[in-house]
């Protein structure tokens, strides 16, 4: 009995079935992370049980496979090795999901730090400020936020229910027995404009005056006061008074007096109108909306219930657990709760010495950012770092990425990864999954070569219908594509292109590459495709720089998202210019892209990520057309070796003559390339790119590539 489950467990049906299911529900996380975010996905699919159980019954039938199907023999060897790769991989994605973490870390420049704020929420509750007990809170916007517990203190038990997750919350004050006497007003002046609350006790500074809720007013600029006949205000100057229904009667008033409703009080340029008063009121959290939204903040609301008392307090999301502590009391114990993220503390600090950001010519759009910091840890010697995109700092097992920045820039936010162990093995199992597909395709006797030929024809006929298939969905999907503009009819010259192309220029890494090299990383980075229209990059490169308005309406700019390509208002996969830098509105996505930059990494859905790109696509064009990407001439006094673009390398050149040169080649380079176009003779374009080509070798300060190293990139 328990070998024939064994057998229908590692069979090749089984294995059929149980691949299907993960694609099915990966493709459902997938969905869901792209309208409800990253934690949604995780909650609902990567994170749960049955997912888990899942890969393990894969895992199970992977391994079993290997002995039914008896791949030890050496013609199999290749399959056993796909199996053991899967298996490893499966092993590698339970470490990760078990043992590894992430979150990010904020540094302002000056400043260091050894905190990762992880991305799950916590609850920490003390009892009269002694014993303490900590609760992971899974939340997100997709699943109902339930949490309940019960603890005990001297005997006596306490039940704690999550009542509402608020992501922007306000206070609100609701009438208690065991409350504070409370005031809700509106203050509107020059510095502060809002709604609030002051409770008995209270001393706030809001905009120019000094607001306290006292027995007297000392050295506050007004006072608000609880007498047995009602709730008074006093002021410390002269506070005129008026009806809101009849603003021509102004009184001026001192001393205290009764606070009426209805009035409007007026201060140092502010006008305040009191709209609540409670003798006895608790502070709880309402959704935040409309105008209320820039003031909300994350909250939790709890209701504590000891024997048949029950008290509801609101929470307030805070980074250090310490800030921001609500507090309740059932006789003599009292309960502290604090809500916020996880905190793990590093054996080690990181310093930040300095952000530096970068941007794409005449946008606000980041072209990079990089931080440059210096690793602090005991018993080592301080260890300078420069953390970008592509260069992450590793130290004791954890990853640190460039992520985002505050919005004055003077502040770094870094992703952190700790999965050490995981990612190893992952990544073992990826190359024994290449080695097995290699090994598959050369080995003569490979059980999948022999299956190959038996397949050939039903492949083919297969490859056909996909074929069609295809061809009518690409066709449908890029209906706009083909039938919302005309292609340029004149391009230029494919020969004079090629030798354009072989130009050197300098990119922002500093790498030199021929031109072409570079016009071939920034279509596919635009349109993820190495051609448009038929013609060459380094023929896009040339034509959208010297005749931008022949290429508006064409559709070159990928959006790969259906709710970006919604918003954006196009149908298929492609924009065009003009619709996304729009005449008399400007750059649709400017907004967008703002708010998204700001976001931490792990905030951003999958819209937010396709609408980064697509600001880099638009800017990258944008820099194409002016020209931003030409670093073609080597400047003699700069110790980086540098290349710059005319417009600046002109200015750090002594010689007379070179300086005219460098400023004005290239726009006599492109004026004669406009006129070639109209009369097909490219001579004195190619002159010109020869004496640029000539100007580079001569005033270089390091090895250029070689001739031949040019033409394999070519």
């Amino acid at each position: 009995m328990l070998n024939r489950f064994f057998k229908i467990l590692s069979s090749p049906i089984t294995m059929v079935i149980l691949l299907v299911m993960a694609a099915f529900f990966m493709g459902l996380a997938t969905f869901i992370e792209n309208d409800f975010g990253a934690e949604a996905a995780k909650r609902a699919v990567y994170n749960t049980w049955w997912f888990e159980v899942l890969l393990f019954l894969l895992a199970v039938n992977f391994t079993g496979a290997i002995f039914t199907r008896k791949l030890y023999k050496r013609i199999k060897w290749p399959i056993l090795l796909f199996h053991i790769a899967f298996v490893i991989i499966l092993l590698g994605a339970g470490i990760t999901r078990h043992i590894g973490y992430e979150g990010i870390m904020h540094i302002r420049e000056g400043n260091s730090s050894n905190q990762i704020v992880m991305n799950e929420k916590a609850i920490k509750i003390r009892i009269n400020n002694q014993q303490a007990y900590s609760y992971h809170l899974d939340f997100d916007n997709l699943h109902e936020n339930n949490f309940s517990d019960d603890i005990s203190v001297n005997d006596e038990d306490y039940e704690i229910e999550l009542v509402c997750n608020y992501n922007s919350a306000i206070e609100k004050a609701i009438a208690s027995d065991d409350g504070t006497p409370t005031i809700g007003f509106i203050m509107a002046g020059k510095t502060y404009r809002a709604f609030t609350y002051i409770r008995k006790g209270d001393v706030k500074q809001l905009g120019n005056l000094k607001i306290s809720f006292l027995d007297s007013i000392g050295d506050s600029d007004i006072n608000f006061s609880l007498q047995a006949d009602g709730f008074y205000i006093e002021s410390n100057m002269e506070m005129a008074v008026s009806d809101m229904n009849n603003n021509d009667e102004v009184e001026t008033i001192s001393g205290k007096n009764p606070i009426e409703s209805k009035k409007l009080y007026q201060a140092k340029d502010n006008n305040i109108v009191v709209q609540e008063t409670f003798k006895n009121a608790v502070m709880t959290a309402t959704a935040a909306n409309g105008q209320t939204q820039r003031n909300g903040r994350p909250a939790i609301v709890l209701n504590i219930k000891n024997n048949e008392t029950v008290k509801q307090i609101a929470v307030w999301e805070s980074f250090d657990f310490n800030s921001t502590e609500s507090s309740v009391t059932f006789g003599d114990t009292k309960l502290n709760f604090a809500y916020g993220k996880k905190v793990i503390e590093l054996p080690f600090k990181i310093h930040l010495n300095d952000f530096e950001i970068e941007r794409y010519p005449g946008s606000m759009s980041p072209s990079s950012f990089s931080s440059r910091v210096v690793v602090y840890q005991e018993g080592q010697e301080p260890h300078p770092y420069h953390i970008y995109m592509n260069n992450i700092l590793q130290m004791g097992g954890y990853r640190f990425y460039q992520s985002s920045y505050d919005r004055d820039e003077k502040g770094t936010v870094l992703s952190v990864n700790h999965d050490g162990l995981g990612t190893t093995i992952t990544y073992i199992g990826y190359f024994l999954l290449v080695l097995g597909l290699l090994w598959s395709i050369v080995s003569k006797g490979s059980y999948m070569k022999n299956t190959r030929k038996k397949l050939n024809n039903t492949v083919s006929a297969i490859l056909l219908f996909a074929f069609i298939g295809l061809a009518s969905t690409v066709s449908g999907q890029n209906t706009h594509a083909l039938h919302s503009h005309q292609k340029p009819t004149k391009i230029i010259d494919a020969k004079h292109a090629n030798m354009f192309g072989k130009l050197l220029v300098q990119d922002n890494q500093g790498r030199t590459k021929p031109m072409n090299t570079l016009a071939s990383d920034l279509l596919r980075k635009i349109a993820r495709k190495s051609t448009i229209e038929g013609i060459s990059p380094i023929q896009f490169y040339l034509e959208l720089h010297v005749n931008p308005e022949n290429w508006m309406n064409v559709p070159f700019i990928k959006v790969g998202n259906d709710g970006l390509q919604k918003q954006i208002g196009i149908k298929g996969n492609y924009a065009t210019y003009s619709e996304l830098v729009v005449p008399g509105r400007g750059y649709i996505l400017s907004g967008m892209a703002e708010k998204v930059y700001a976001k931490a990494p792990a905030q951003r859905s999958k819209l937010d990520k396709e609408l980064l790109k697509v600001d880099e696509r638009v800017n990258i064009a944008y820099g194409i057309i002016t020209g931003q990407f030409l670093n073609i001439f080597p400047t003699s006094d700069t110790t980086l070796h540098k290349w710059q673009t005319p417009d600046e390398a002109f200015k750090h050149i002594e010689d007379k003559e070179d300086s005219a040169f460098v400023k004005n080649v290239i726009p006599f380079y492109f004026e004669t390339l406009k006129e070639a176009k109209k009369t097909n003779n490219y001579t004195k374009a190619n002159e010109i790119v020869e004496g640029i080509m000539k100007y580079q070798k001569n005033n270089n300060r390091y090895e250029l590539p070689s001739e031949t190293h040019i033409a394999l990139e070519l």
